[in-house]
C-alpha cells in the first residue's frame, strides 16, 4: 500500500487526508474499539437501538458487545446473521483473512467497509493492490496514509539508538574480522515476495557473508540460540554487534513497511544494508544511517563499496 491508496468508495478520503492526532480524537475510525461499556452488552442488545459493526473476519471471536464509537455507542459482532439488519452500518475485515471470494454482497450504499491489517503484505499480497484497497472507506495498516496508521517499526525509544549497551568498538570489530565476514545475514523465511535470497546469493559471489539462518546457511549459531525465540535475546544481539554490516532485507517491498530488520542493527551499532520500503529514507535518523542496495546497479558494485568501507576506518565511521 502507500501512494496508491486512494479510496474510491462512498465518502472517500484521499491519501493526503491522513488523520493527525487531533483529528483522530474528534473523528476516530468506526472500527477503533474502546474499553467495554457493559460486560452484559452481548446479552442485552436492543434491536434497532445501536449501529451494528460486523466483523466479517472472525478475528475477535465476539458474539456481541457494546463499545464506544467516538461519542456514540456501537454494537460489535462476528454474527453474520446481522448482514442484512437495517442497523448494520459497517463491515470490518482483517487483512490476513480477507478473500475476494467471500464478501458481504450485494453492498448497500450506506455500508462502510473497513480494513485492519498490522502485518506484512506478504500475508495477503493481492490485498495491497489498488483494485483491492480501494474497496475500503477506512483503513488501519502499516501505511502512513491509512486513516489509522499501525506502524510495524518497532523502536523502543530514541535513547535506544543513542545507547552504547551493545556497541563493539571499531578496533575490536577489525580484530574480529580475522574470523568473521564483514557482512552477516540471518533469515529463515526463504521464499518471501521480496525474493531477497536471490540477491544475497549473487552478493555472496563477490563478498564473504556469514549466514546463520536457514536461508543460504553457512555458519552455525550456538545451540542455545537456534530457537527463533532467541532472536531478541542479549546473547544473539552480542553476536550481531560484532559485525560491521548487517543485511537487513524485508520480506516484502512496500511503501512504509519497515520492521525491526532496519532498527535492530542501528541499536546494536552495526550498519544496516537495507532492502525493502522505497520510503525508508523518510524514516532514517540521517542519510548515512544505512546503505540502500537500490543505490547500486549490481550486487558486485555493492560488494566493492562495502569492501572499501571495511578497509577504511575513517570512511566507515
Amino acid at each position: 500500500m502507500g501512494k496508491s491508496e486512494q479510496l474510491t468508495s462512498k465518502n472517500p478520503v484521499s491519501q493526503n487526508d491522513a488523520f493527525g492526532e487531533d483529528e483522530f480524537q474528534k473523528y476516530p475510525p468506526l472500527f477503533f474499539k474502546r474499553p467495554k461499556l457493559d460486560h452484559s452488552a452481548g446479552k442485552t442488545l436492543h434491536r434497532g437501538t445501536y449501529p451494528i459493526l460486523l466483523w466479517w473476519s472472525p478475528l475477535t471471536g465476539e458474539s456481541g458487545r457494546q463499545a464506544l464509537c467516538g461519542e456514540d455507542v456501537c454494537f460489535f459482532t462476528i454474527n453474520r446473521t446481522y448482514q442484512h439488519n437495517p442497523m448494520t452500518k459497517a463491515f470490518l475485515f482483517y487483512g490476513t483473512d480477507f478473500s475476494i471470494h467471500s464478501l458481504p454482497l450485494p453492498r448497500a450504499g450506506y455500508h462502510d467497509w473497513a480494513l485492519f491489517h498490522e502485518e506484512s503484505p506478504k500475508n495477503n499480497y493481492k490485498l495491497f493492490q489498488p483494485p483491492a484497497v480501494t474497496l475500503f472507506n477506512h483503513t488501519a495498516t502499516f501505511s502512513r496514509h491509512s486513516h489509522l496508521p499501525l506502524t510495524t517499526q518497532y523502536l523502543e525509544s530514541i535513547e535506544t539508538l543513542r545507547s552504547l549497551r551493545y556497541t563493539v568498538s571499531l578496533q575490536k570489530k577489525n580484530s574480529l574480522r580475522k574470523r568473521l565476514a564483514p557482512l552477516v545475514y540471518v533469515q529463515s523465511d526463504c521464499d518471501p515476495p521480496s525474493d531477497r535470497d536471490s540477491y544475497v546469493k549473487e552478493l555472496m559471489a563477490h563478498i564473504k557473508i556469514d549466514s546463520y539462518g536457514a536461508c543460504l546457511h553457512n555458519r552455525d549459531l550456538p545451540d542455545h540460540l537456534r530457537n527463533p525465540s532467541s532472536m531478541d535475546s542479549d546473547s544473539f544481539y552480542k553476536i550481531l554487534a560484532q559485525y560491521k554490516f548487517v543485511l537487513a532485507f524485508e520480506n516484502s517491498v512496500c511503501g512504509d513497511y519497515i520492521t525491526e530488520k532496519l532498527w535492530r542493527p542501528l541499536k546494536l551499532g552495526v550498519v544496516p544494508v537495507y532492502y525493502g520500503s522505497p520510503t525508508v529514507q523518510d524514516w532514517l535518523p540521517s542519510n548515512k544511517s544505512a546503505i540502500l542496495i537500490t543505490d547500486f546497479p549490481h550486487p558486485k558494485d555493492l560488494a566493492q563499496y562495502i569492501k572499501s568501507l571495511d578497509a577504511d576506518d575513517k570512511e566507515y565511521v
